[in-house]
């Protein structure tokens, strides 16, 4: 079965990057982020596309998904070959639902329109809490109301939180 989650790291201001990138290099978070990843699809903006370390990009052994609305993307950023480009997550999310029957997690990885778009329609969250408060420009909207906390696990500098999407209720 196909699954729709994200991933996502904030302070205790809700911030999640800053200049394009993280504000924080934790490698732990970075660990748990490769682990969950790997294997699966990775959707991100093309601002987190392009904040990733040029030897990071695309992101090794996951299929890569850009979202833009910029039409010649591509050919201006020099994308590789097999990275998909696309100009709306829905829709791309949608389609890709329906591919197969295969177990497969389309990971959410940023940035913050990505995530206000997609959250909404994710079945769960690995949320990370990193200690402290940062300087940054790019906050993550609250969710967690949508959510129910199902594992928390202490790291160095960091809190790891899993949560599920609660059941809607019947009116």
């Amino acid at each position: 079965m196909r699954e729709l989650a994200a991933i996502v790291a904030m302070d205790s201001h809700r911030i999640i990057g800053v200049n394009g990138g993280l504000p924080w290099h934790l490698p732990a978070d970075l660990k748990r982020f490769a682990a969950l990843t790997t294997g699966h699809t990775v959707m991100m903006g093309s601002t987190t596309w392009r904040g990733l370390p040029d030897r990071y990009r695309p992101l090794p052994r996951r299929s890569n998904v850009i979202i833009t609305r910029s039409a010649d993307f591509a050919a201006a950023e020099s994308v590789p070959a097999g990275v998909i480009v696309a100009s709306d997550p829905i829709e791309f999310s949608n389609s890709w639902l329906k591919e197969s029957s295969e177990d497969e997690i389309l990971w959410i990885i940023g940035g913050a329109k990505l995530y206000a778009s997609m959250i909404p329609r994710c079945s769960r969250v690995e949320l990370t809490i990193v200690d402290g408060a940062f300087q940054g420009d790019t906050y993550l909207e609250p969710f967690e109301d949508e959510f129910t906390l199902v594992d928390e696990q202490e790291s160095d500098g960091c809190k790891f939180l899993s949560l599920t999407r609660k059941p809607k209720k019947n009116l």
